[in-house]
């Protein structure tokens, strides 16, 4: 028996098409049903907000009254077939928990032929694209039927095959529920502690690292918990600071990915891996693997059809070229692509993909250092939208260069909203690690024009320092600390 509260949150669940069809099953009742289930439809669905006594009185007083049990047990259970049965038998898993039932039906029945032709139909399908507890449950009805059928009973050889590929189904779901449960650990260690930016939550990668799984090769783990094994197996490589080739790995990875899977999975995982060796490229600066990359997307470009692929490989693209044109200091090059990317057809085209955003401080770290602050400052406007998304890393490199801006345009009407802003993050910051201090040590004296000269110095020898240690690297990622605090002691 449902409540009533769940009764209506069902209903105003129902898209356009379902309740049309709700509708066409309520009227092929008969008797006083038809009428009561019609009247409480009308009067569920008109009504968005769940107000418990109304409700209850509207549907005492419909055209033949309905009782809170009848509602919430005879119409409950009729809206919830009438959602079954609108879905079709081809409808993903839900068509293929569909076929099982009547797999089930027919094993009652006893008409073990039919069933058995249909189970040896179905495995293939749900081995590609249903789940385990699917698979699992078609090896136990074909068992059922090796058993309960005196034709089917004595073949052996072909009983002993379904044991093997049960077994082999087993093992990959153990394996795939290893995978999940790591995966967690990983996605908790990745919450409490972020990026390792010290001795002892390097250490914490480090062992989580040498787990059992993350040992195995590639090869060896199945179809179906290849995605997430990738993206751990990456991951955990480079937080915990394997000596490994992280480019050799992900050309092993693409590999794998091409042998084992097909179409728009297969290019949803090849993004994956194309995106995580750029991303790697440009950490580590290394222009010809960050070239590589871009023809790697390039190439997939023209083999997807997937509109939030080609997305994403426009926004990473963009940020790999606009990336080697800040190592060349080449800022002429730079901003021929800007006007050409930011104008508003082009832009529309990747602005909505996963850290689009990054595009835009790096347009704005590019015109600063071409010594265009006022540029700058325009493709940093265009991070506010942005603002609660921002990694930490890059939200205090965003601000920093807004204060930096402001103070190179003598804008100093905006100089202390600028500066308490950056204060504000600083002191909201779950962590504060020593480049973070260090910032905020300075943000502190920079309001006092007469101190910020020496703060300016303090801050640029504090940093220089600090960029040293490589679990500090984090905080640079996205931040041209050296070449702008340079440039404000030129100014001085």
């Amino acid at each position: 028996m449902a409540t009533l509260k769940q009764l209506h949150e069902l209903i105003h669940a129902l898209d356009k098409n379902e309740k049309k069809f709700l509708s066409l099953m309520i009227e092929g009742i008969g008797g006083k049903a038809k009428a009561r289930y019609a009247d409480a439809f009308q009067i569920i669905n008109s009504g968005k907000i769940y107000e418990s006594e109304k409700l209850r009185l509207k549907l005492a007083g419909g055209v033949n009254g309905m009782n809170v049990s009848e509602a919430n047990t005879n119409f409950y259970g009729f809206v919830c077939k009438a959602l079954v049965a609108y879905y079709g038998t081809e409808a993903g898993n839900i068509g293929i928990n569909k076929k099982i039932l009547l797999i089930e039906i027919l094993c009652t029945k006893a008409l073990y032929d039919t069933a058995n032709k249909m189970i040896d139909e179905l495995i293939p399908i749900v081995q590609t694209s249903g789940t385990f507890a699917m698979q699992h449950r078609l090896f136990e009805l074909k068992n059922n039927i090796y058993i309960n059928n005196s034709s089917l009973n004595k073949k052996y050889k072909e009983r002993y095959q379904y044991y093997d590929a049960r077994i082999q189904a087993l093992q990959d779901n153990l394996q795939s529920v290893q995978i999940t449960r790591l995966n967690t650990q990983f996605f908790e260690l990745a919450h409490t502690v972020g990026d390792p930016r010290n001795s002892a939550q390097h250490q914490k990668y480090v062992q989580l690292s040498k787990d059992p799984l993350l040992q195995l090769s590639v090869s060896s783990i199945n179809k179906r918990s290849l995605a997430t094994y990738i993206q751990l197996k990456l991951s955990m490589e480079v937080l915990s600071g394997s000596k490994k080739d992280v480019f050799e790995l992900c050309e092993l990875l693409l590999d794998e990915i091409r042998h084992k899977s097909a179409g728009q999975e297969q290019l949803s995982q090849e993004y994956f891996i194309a995106d995580f060796m750029a991303g790697e490229a440009l950490q580590l600066a290394i222009k010809k693997k960050a070239y590589e990359s871009i023809r790697i997307f390039e190439d997939l470009d023209k083999k997807t059809f997937s509109k939030g692929i080609k997305q994403k490989i426009l926004a990473r693209t963009l940020m790999v070229r606009l990336t080697i044109f800040l190592w060349e200091k080449d800022y002429t090059g730079a901003e021929r692509l800007l006007n050409d990317c930011m104008a508003e057809d082009k832009k529309k085209q990747w602005t909505t993909a996963n850290l689009a955003y990054v595009n835009f401080l790096l347009a704005a770290r590019i015109m600063y250092l071409a010594g265009k602050p006022d540029k700058a400052l325009d493709y940093l406007l265009m991070m506010e939208p942005f603002e609660k998304i921002l990694r930490p890393n890059i939200h205090i490199s965003y601000r920093f260069l807004f204060l930096l801006c402001h103070y190179n345009l003598k804008n100093y009407q905006f100089l202390t909203y600028s500066t308490e802003s950056l204060y504000r993050l600083l002191l909201k910051m779950d962590k504060l690690y020593a480049p973070e201090r260090a910032l905020l040590r300075f943000v502190k004296t920079a309001s006092n024009p007469n101190k910020l000269n020496t703060a300016i110095n303090k801050l640029y020898n504090e940093l220089m320092i600090l960029e040293a240690d490589r679990f500090n690297k984090p905080f640079f990622a996205h931040g041209d600390y050296k070449q702008w605090l340079s440039a404000m002691l030129k100014l001085k």
